[in-house]
């Protein structure tokens, strides 16, 4: 249920929460030992590895959809000689 919930996070919230709910998901704490070994297995996929990665190196760069989009518009807007 929590993977379903960052997909829904990603599509109508934007990259910066997804990687957020993420990383909060994936920090294994006392209280959910059920997932403990799900978690760890899941952490040392080098498909884990290579998502974290990009988080890592992206998290601060990338923006909500919306927003990339609203700048798109206004570069054409402002770009634009008869306006």
């Amino acid at each position: 249920m929590s993977m379903i919930h960052a997909k829904k996070l990603l599509l109508t919230h934007g990259y910066e929460s997804f990687a957020s709910y993420l990383q909060n998901y994936m920090d294994i704490t006392k209280k959910d030992k059920k997932n403990i070994p799900l978690i760890k297995n899941l952490k040392e996929t080098k498909e884990y590895k290579a998502l974290d990665i990009y988080i890592e190196e992206t998290i601060h760069t990338k923006n909500h959809p919306k927003l990339c989009k609203l700048a798109e518009i206004l570069i054409a807007f402002f770009s634009d000689p008869q306006h």
